[in-house]
């Protein structure tokens, strides 16, 4: 699916092995911040990604945004 508008964000809660195809996209859409979250990350996720020269953030994007995923 395409969006047109400019996209600030993206998080990646999916396995690895799907997170790497993911970032021809986030190249292509000049995305911002690529929030990698706890479990969706592996060292040749994050090597690709930085070689792409992506903004990458390994770090739960639910906390990056200022929510508490333990609270009600």
């Amino acid at each position: 699916m395409e969006v047109p508008e400019t996209i600030d964000m993206a998080t990646v809660y999916v396995p690895p092995e799907i997170g790497i195809t993911l970032l021809e996209g986030f190249e292509r859409k000049q995305i911002a911040e690529i929030w990698i979250n706890p479990g969706a990350e592996s060292e040749a996720l994050i090597a690709e990604a930085r070689r792409r020269k992506l903004n990458v953030i390994e770090a739960c994007s639910i906390i990056g945004i200022g929510r508490n995923p333990y609270s009600v």
